[in-house]
This record gives structure tokens, C-alpha cells and sequence, in this order.
């Protein structure tokens, strides 16, 4: 087999695998309404980039300007929906002066399943949201709910208690704490627990409005706490 038989099989095949890629992933956004995360359309789009130039380079020289055109239609074609919501992203992000990962979200799809009693479903969505942006506490707290109402108060706590600690204001704070209280004396008559929140946000907010507020709250749990021993 002589070169120009090799770099046309060589092109062959990487315009195959090019195109294969592109047609699942079309599929799954146009047709299927799925969405990628920040860094799958990013991967995807690059892949595709790559085999059109490969592809390009090495089929051009037997097809000449309209195997070019092909190719780029093919490419538009395939990649052209990833592109488009890489751009739109950048472009939501660059008006509105909006930080990486900081756009507003929509939890439209998760609370749809939750009314539906989909939960696993939820989950996934709340999850998938969490992945690209971690510091999500909107997310975090929707899930917090969602492992409440589906009695898991352990896995609430631990997302209350990143809340908790990633809370951009006091009010938040404040707010999380409360609710972990509500969750560790409600669900797991856990006095301890819920003290132990409350203080932490009364620490790192001794002069705030709320902490007077929140050390009665302790009283009270406390009292309670030595009413039920005694």
C-alpha cells in the first residue's frame, strides 16, 4: 500500500470517528433535550475542531475545495448546537457581568420531578448542578429539602452544614443554622447537634441582630433537652 492509499484511509477513519461523535452528541442535545456540562461542551467542541482539521489535512489533497466543504458542513452540522451554547454562555456571562460558573440557574427541571415525586430524578438534576458549580449553595440547600422529605436527615445535615459554612452573609447563616436545628431536634432528636450549629453562627456573628434571637433559641433546646433526660 503506497502513501496516498494510507492518508486516505487514514482519513477515512478519522472522519468517521469525527462524524460518529458529532451525530451522538447532536442527537442527545437536539433530539433528547439533554444538556452538557460546562466542560462536556468544551471537550466535545475541541474534539470535533481537531478531527475537522485532521480530517481536512488529510482528505483535502484527493477531494479538493469540495471535500473542504463537506467537511466543514459536516462540522457546522455535528458541533455546531455545542458551539452555539459554549457562545451563549460566554455571552450571558460577558453582559451581565456575571463570574465563571455564576449564572443564574434554573431549577425549573428538578422541581418538576420533585412535584412528580421523581426524586431520584431531582437528585441527579441538583447533583448535576453541584458538579459544575460547587459552590451552588441554591442547589445544595433544594437537595438539603429534598433528602429531608425523603427521610435522610444525615445527608441534609452535611449539606446544611456546607451551607452553613460557605454562607456569603450573615443571614444566611443564620437561617442554615436554624434549619439544622429544626432537622437535628425534629428528625434525629439530636439536641446536641442542633446547639452545636446555632453556636457556630452565633461565633462568627457575635453582634448580629439574630444571635440574641438564636442563643434563646439554645435555651430553649436546652431546657427541652433536660426536661426529656430528667
Amino acid at each position: 500500500m503506497d502513501a496516498s492509499s494510507l492518508q486516505l484511509l487514514l482519513g477515512i477513519a478519522v472522519f468517521i470517528a469525527f462524524a460518529s461523535v458529532g451525530l451522538h452528541i447532536s442527537r442527545k442535545m437536539v433530539i433528547h433535550h439533554h444538556q452538557l456540562r460546562r466542560g462536556q461542551n468544551w471537550a466535545a467542541f475541541l474534539f470535533g475542531l481537531a478531527g475537522f482539521l485532521l480530517s481536512t489535512v488529510l482528505l483535502v489533497p484527493f477531494f479538493h475545495f469540495f471535500g473542504f466543504l463537506f467537511l466543514l458542513v459536516c462540522f457546522v452540522g455535528l458541533y455546531g448546537t455545542v458551539g452555539l451554547e459554549i457562545f451563549s454562555r460566554s455571552m450571558i456571562e460577558s453582559i451581565f457581568g456575571l463570574e465563571k460558573g455564576k449564572a443564574k440557574r434554573d431549577y425549573s427541571l428538578a422541581k418538576k420531578y420533585e412535584v412528580e415525586e421523581r426524586f431520584d430524578l431531582a437528585e441527579l438534576e441538583y447533583r448535576k448542578t453541584l458538579e459544575e458549580d460547587p459552590s451552588d449553595n441554591t442547589a445544595r440547600k433544594h437537595l438539603a429539602e429534598l433528602y429531608i422529605r425523603t427521610e435522610r436527615p444525615n445527608e441534609a445535615l452535611s449539606l446544611l452544614w456546607r451551607c452553613v459554612e460557605d454562607a456569603e452573609d450573615e443571614g444566611q447563616a443564620f437561617s442554615w443554622a436554624a434549619r439544622i436545628a429544626d432537622v437535628a431536634t425534629g428528625r434525629l432528636n439530636d439536641s446536641k447537634e442542633a446547639i452545636r450549629a446555632l453556636e457556630s453562627v452565633i461565633k462568627k456573628y457575635p453582634q448580629s441582630e439574630s444571635a440574641n434571637l438564636t442563643r434563646r433559641r439554645i435555651e430553649q433546646i436546652a431546657s427541652a433537652f433536660l426536661k426529656e433526660s430528667n
